[in-house]
């Protein structure tokens, strides 16, 4: 004789209440009570990037709606603000960073542009004429009028002042009139 025995229920499972996060209930009731404007908050689970043992949050973010002249945007932008990501702001710092070195790097160079021209004013060179004597050369001179100085100096700035060139600028000859620069005392 077989006996029959009864099977043996599997346990039922009762799921344990939810516990609903309070911004999450707060949005909840504000939206039960909040009349359309044309722009919702659209509830998104922050649940993959919880620590593990923190309870879950809901981050909101606004869903703009289709207007009365039919473009999409909010009703009211007197108090919406831009919100930028991560990225953005990253973004709008170095945009910042540059521009602060551009304009850095504008006044440095202006700067010495306008030092630079204002050290660069042509100093006023006294000359006089002289007439050359016998025996006489470009060198003789130069040594005669600025005795202090390099003679080789002396003579490219008396080639200059008197436009000479080719083989006058080294050849004088005896009576000729000569602009030289007379020596700082």
């Amino acid at each position: 004789m077989a006996t029959m025995t009864a099977p043996v229920p599997a346990p039922v499972r009762v799921p344990a209440p939810v516990r609903v996060p309070a911004p999450a209930l707060a949005l909840a009731q504000a939206r039960a009570t909040a009349k359309p404007t044309g722009t919702t908050m659209a509830a998104r689970s922050s649940t993959s990037r919880a620590k593990p043992g923190t309870p879950a949050r809901l981050a909101t973010r606004p869903v703009h709606s289709v207007g009365s002249a039919g473009s999409t945007g909010p009703a009211s932008s007197a108090g919406s603000a831009v919100r930028l990501t991560r990225r953005g702001r990253r973004v709008v710092r170095l945009v910042i960073v540059v521009l602060a070195l551009l304009l850095a790097f504008a006044v440095s160079v202006l700067g010495h542009v306008a030092a630079s021209q204002a050290g660069s004013a042509p100093a006023l060179h006294v000359t006089t004429t002289i007439v050359v004597q016998p025996g006489e050369n470009m060198w003789s001179l130069a040594r005669q009028v600025a005795p202090d100085d390099d003679p080789r100096s002396t003579i490219e700035r008396i080639v200059s002042l008197n436009g000479l060139s080719g083989t006058a600028a080294s050849t004088i000859y005896p009576g000729e009139q000569l602009v030289v620069p007379v020596a700082a005392s």
